[in-house]
């Protein structure tokens, strides 16, 4: 447990000030009050490595809630590219409190691992426990005898507000068809609305087995604006797509109070939790992505370029498939649930809510008559003819199509108590689950059962 809890502090963290001499290179001696080193810079006198400076005293970045667990993570590295950096720590570390420049806490730091160095971060390392501390501030830690700090961090119960606030910014970066004005996205990321030039987004035409030119009936042409970029390309997928709205939705549900208003998004200011308004921007998109027989489309490649609204060439999808459309009905099922308890009634969100309704149950009968419609993208050998149409392989194994029509039963039934839901639920809930139990990478089958 300590390794896995150190290896996963370490990647999120800031660094302290290693190097510093008896002397010291940021003007502060051994000997020297605290209260100068409190306010020494902690970044001079480090060794520099591929990743810049490598720390001797790590604390977490966001900070830490008065009541969660403090340590601080003393490392002298052995082996790696920062074995350059060694690092003794001495026998007396303090907590200070930056504003005041007072000890607020002295303790001896403990070995880690019996002083053995762990072979996967090649360090040795030493914790520094100051969980009793609970009082709101902003604090460091310092090597006494060494005269050497880490960076500031606080302690406070809101650290993780602005961590949860950019963490939700990220899908609104990743909106597709939208302005990204600089009063929303920064100036340095500020572009024009992408993919809307002929041929691509609103006028996305069909991938004719790897001939893009093929002549296509009008028809054919869909308006497929919206939705998110996936990753650094800018492919859109509907199985992947739908599922981060459910994973939004149920964190949502689970604990509302931490969503609020205020991400600085175009949305914000309107009534509606964030959360809710980006997760309708994917739902818009998921809707077109709808054939009125209620079957889904499973793909949308768009084409690259830097910035994205830079990009020209036309843009393509995929046909319907049974895990696109099982996906989508799950997803609207779930957020038909959301929207229609929502209280704005100026946004009309339960009449949104319906639509959704009526999406997922037209959804859930097409798979029901469709189970087995299959398309792997970008991928001749399994599928001739689909080389070039976006990047990741989006079909889902038939074990996963069947945990996505169990989900989109649950919320089914959820919606309207149907029998026929019920029936399936009852007769496949034992499935779901593997028979030596849950692991770590079973979670979301056993969320759903628990659901």
């Amino acid at each position: 447990m300590h390794r896995i809890a150190w290896l996963l502090l370490l990647p999120c963290l800031l660094f302290s000030h290693a190097g510093l001499a008896q002397t010291g290179s940021a003007g502060v001696k051994v000997g020297d009050t605290l209260a100068e080193l409190a306010k020494a810079d902690w970044t001079r006198g480090l060794k520099v490595g591929p990743n810049g400076p490598i720390p001797a005293i790590v604390v977490d970045q966001f900070g830490y809630p008065t009541k969660a667990r403090k340590v601080a993570v003393i490392r002298n590295p052995q082996i790696g590219y920062d074995s350059v950096a060694s690092f003794v720590p001495g026998s007396t570390y303090a907590l200070l409190d930056l504003s005041t420049g007072k000890v607020v806490k002295k303790a001896t730091p403990s070995a880690w691992n019996l002083g053995r160095p762990d072979p996967i971060s090649g360090d040795k390392a030493w914790w520094f426990d100051f969980s009793d501390i609970v009082t709101p501030g902003k604090y460091a830690v310092v090597d006494v005898e060494k005269g050497v700090r880490s960076a500031g961090f606080s302690i406070d119960d809101g650290v993780y507000r602005d961590v949860m606030k950019h963490a939700m910014r990220v899908y609104f970066y990743q909106r597709a068809g939208f302005e990204k004005k600089p009063e929303f996205a920064g100036r340095n990321w500020a572009d024009r609305a992408s993919h809307l030039g002929p041929g691509q987004d609103s006028q996305t035409r069909p991938w004719h087995n790897g001939r893009p030119n093929a002549p296509v009936a009008p028809s054919e042409i869909k308006d497929l604006r919206g939705g998110w970029y996936d990753a650094g390309d800018y492919n859109k997928y509907t199985t992947w797509t739908a599922h981060y709205v459910l994973v939004l939705l149920r964190a949502f549900e689970e604990n509302p109070q931490a969503f609020s208003d205020d991400y600085g998004i175009p949305e914000s200011g309107n009534g509606i939790p964030d959360i809710l308004d980006e997760v309708r921007w994917a739902l818009d998109w998921l809707g077109r992505m709808q054939n009125a027989d209620g079957s889904l489309l499973s793909v949308q490649a768009l084409a690259s370029a830097s910035p994205p609204s830079a990009a020209r060439d036309p843009s393509y999808y995929g046909p319907a498939t049974t895990s696109a459309t099982l996906r989508g009905a799950a997803t609207f099922a779930y957020a038909s649930k959301i929207f229609s308890a929502r209280p704005e009634e100026d946004q009309d969100l339960k009449a949104y809510g319906e639509a959704l309704a009526k999406r997922a149950r037209a959804a859930w009968g097409w798979a029901e008559a469709n189970p087995n419609v299959l398309y792997y993208n970008n991928d001749d050998g399994r599928q001739p003819g689909s080389q070039g149409l976006a990047a990741g392989q989006q079909e889902l194994s038939e074990a996963e199509r069947h945990q996505a029509k169990f989900e989109a039963a649950v919320y089914l039934y959820e919606l309207g108590g149907e029998a026929g839901y019920k029936a399936f639920l009852e007769w496949n809930y034992q499935s779901i689950m593997p028979d030596h139990g849950p692991t770590l990478w079973d979670t979301e089958a056993q969320e759903i059962l628990l659901y």
